[in-house]
């Protein structure tokens, strides 16, 4: 029996970073994103 099934983590985390990549596309979403992301690393 394993102890961690990482197999259906890994799908889970496919699935949610596909639906971010989807709402990135979204300007009223990325665009907030990408000035903080830039103020806080520059």
């Amino acid at each position: 029996m394993p102890l961690f099934d990482n197999k259906n983590r890994i799908l889970q985390i496919e699935t949610q970073k596909e639906e971010i990549f989807k709402l990135m596309e979204n300007p009223l979403i990325s665009q907030p994103f990408v000035e903080d992301f830039a103020k806080r690393f520059s």
